[in-house]
């Protein structure tokens, strides 16, 4: 089963040493994935679901796939986080009681705090605009021409926020 890199780091510094107890993740490379971090290499990290006797792992001892040293994960993906930090953030859980993975990364707070700021001032224009064209649908108010420039600006407006 494909995960993530998020998953891939999750599971590596939250794994227990214990072998019995212990998942393993495999590594097959990296590869530009379509409309993922403007398609750069994406690493392709995997766990064997199969059962023991399975044709799948019977393929993996042939092929002699080791699977990957959790600190080793964890360093890959540390660093895939730092190399992509303006598209990808390290993943944490908020107020994680474990104390393991609670740290959210460096300016996320204020980026956050931007976003917040930033939707409520798009609900708010959202809701003029909606005022707007009801009164014009009323006969009231501004004229078709001003409606169709400012849901134009707004649709520009939307369009830069996404591309940042």
């Amino acid at each position: 089963m494909a995960i993530s890199v998020d998953v891939a780091y999750i599971i590596s510094i939250t794994m227990p040493i214990n072998e019995k107890e212990k998942i393993p993740i495999f590594f097959s490379g990296s590869e530009p994935l379509k409309g993922v971090l403007k398609e750069a290499p994406y690493p392709n990290f995997w766990i064997d679901m199969s059962d023991y006797n399975s044709l799948f792992k019977k393929e993996d001892q042939l092929l002699s796939t080791p699977a990957c040293s959790r600190d080793a994960v964890k360093e890959y993906c540390e660093t895939f986080f730092e190399e992509y930090k303006n598209y990808i953030f390290r993943p944490f859980i908020y107020k994680d009681k474990t104390n393991t993975i609670s740290n959210p990364p460096d300016g996320y707070n204020e980026k956050l705090i931007t976003i917040q700021k930033e939707y409520r001032k798009f609900k708010r224009q959202t809701s003029e605009k909606y005022s707007e064209h009801k009164s014009l649908e009323r006969g009231k108010g501004m004229t078709e021409e001003k409606f169709n420039e400012k849901k134009a600006n707004t649709i520009e407006f939307i369009n830069k926020k996404i591309d940042n």
